[in-house]
């Protein structure tokens, strides 16, 4: 076999190569059903209030699982994923405006699963280096998303109302109207 015969293997994805996906698909249905639970006005608030906080806990527990113990992806690219995902969180954290980190908890965790799986299922046939590295540059996308806005608080029905980060606050708008 010459070398180019061996990188033409060596490009080849296989079925074993191919992430399993079905597992991350599961617990993502189960994330977004908790998420629904969030606006359903037939619950009381301390019920929601637990699917609010317990929800992404318990799924990104469960996603870590299956990230590192049964995606099939290669080790060193289990932890790639999983420690910068996590970085990216943690970095956004710190540049967020901070009226929105709880927002990166309720609704940046399970953005962050979702992206992590749509990459790995848009690069399923890729190799493995090219697919790892989409996955990583999908997910810090993500969650930058969230340096965009700021919460300006959570209505009854707990929706939370967002503004973009630059428009002037309710404080601002007060302040003008008083000035006046």
């Amino acid at each position: 076999m010459n070398s180019d015969e061996m990188n033409l293997s060596h490009d080849v994805v296989t079925t074993a190569d191919r992430p399993r996906l079905w597992p991350a698909a599961i617990i993502l249905l189960v994330q977004f059903i908790s998420l629904g639970v969030t606006v359903t006005p037939s619950i009381g608030n301390g019920p929601r209030f637990g699917f609010m906080m317990l929800g992404p806990a318990t799924c990104v527990l469960l996603f870590a699982v299956w990230l590192l113990l049964a995606s099939r992806l290669r080790w060193r690219d289990r932890f790639a994923i999983f420690v910068l995902a996590i970085l990216c969180g943690l970095l956004m954290g710190e540049l967020v405006d901070s009226t929105i980190r709880i927002s990166l908890w309720i609704y940046g965790v399970p953005l962050a699963m979702l992206l992590v799986t749509a990459g790995l299922w848009l690069g399923r046939d890729w190799t493995a280096t090219p697919r790892t590295w989409m996955v990583i540059a999908t997910v810090f996308l993500g969650w930058s998303v969230f340096s965009l806005a700021r919460m300006e608080g959570i209505d009854g029905s707990y929706w939370p109302e967002y503004r973009w980060r630059w428009n002037p606050t309710e404080r601002a708008y007060t302040a003008a109207e008083t000035s006046s």
